[in-house]
């Protein structure tokens, strides 16, 4: 398993690895825009100034 997993992260022009990075590029530009962001801030800084606690690893907008 291992060496065909090493074949296909080898062959650049491979389809499989293509689309791994699609797929990688569109979930970035779906979930990493400055809106997200910023929406993302202003929720923490909402919770801060409401005097709610922030958790270690808070994510106020998660990954879809």
């Amino acid at each position: 398993m291992a060496e065909r997993l090493e074949a296909i992260l080898r062959n650049e022009g491979n389809s499989v690895t293509g689309m791994m990075a699609m797929g990688g590029r569109e979930r970035i530009l779906r979930n990493f825009t400055p809106e997200r962001h910023l929406s993302g801030l202003m929720d923490i800084y909402g919770r801060v100034l409401g005097g709610d606690e922030i958790p270690d690893g808070y994510d106020p907008s998660p990954v879809v």
